[in-house]
């Protein structure tokens, strides 16, 4: 686990599909080719925590909100 501020790094947005279904995809390239590192990355501002996902589009490392804090949010 690393320590950073995320307001500083791009992020996972979620998209509709055609069909409706949500399709996760890089804020910076659109780009839907992603991979997980199994990394984990805390913000110490908010102590929210973040995987790590790695765009193959463009190569940018992206914070994606856990499972946790997507639960804590609804």
């Amino acid at each position: 686990m690393f320590i950073v501020k995320a307001a500083r790094w791009s992020s996972v947005d979620l998209l509709l599909s055609a069909q409706g279904a949500p399709v996760r995809c890089c804020s910076v390239c659109a780009s839907t080719d992603l991979w997980v590192s199994g990394e984990t990355a805390l913000d110490a501002i908010t102590n929210r925590r973040y995987g790590v996902v790695r765009c193959l589009g463009c190569g940018f490392d992206l914070l994606e909100s856990t499972v946790a804090e997507m639960a804590a949010a609804s």
